[in-house]
């Protein structure tokens, strides 16, 4: 009996040392990806005002971006089908840079379905 519980204690202590390397094995997160989450973030804050406030003028929307991204510039283009109705370019845009972050909600306004996108460039 005391062989059997003493296999059990040894048992249970190379398991619980098992857990412990294995929570010490974490990844660290890379800042990168909660930037992007950072972003993506703000953007769908935007798609929510807009849809509360129902209002859909590109100047206003401009302004809305400008306090959510200090300091980046953007676009945001509104969309029916695949035909750009207005496109509201923000800040300095240069095609050339690489990273831009993009999102989109489609919005039914006025008995019509509409397409907002939002572009930040970094």
């Amino acid at each position: 009996m005391l062989e059997r519980g003493f296999h059990l204690s040894l048992e249970a202590f190379f398991s619980i040392l098992l857990l412990l390397n294995l929570m010490a094995l974490t990844l660290p997160f890379e800042s990168q990806n909660l930037n992007r989450l950072s972003i993506l973030q703000k953007q769908h804050d935007l798609f929510k005002v807009w849809l509360v406030t129902k209002t859909f003028d590109l100047k206003e929307m401009a302004k809305d971006f400008q306090k959510a991204f200090p300091g980046f510039s953007g676009k945001i283009i509104l969309m029916q089908g695949k035909r750009v109705l207005h496109e509201e370019i923000i800040g300095e845009w240069a095609e050339s840079r690489k990273e831009n972050y993009s999102a989109e909600s489609r919005i039914y306004h006025q008995g019509e379905f509409f397409f907002v996108k939002v572009i930040v460039q970094i």
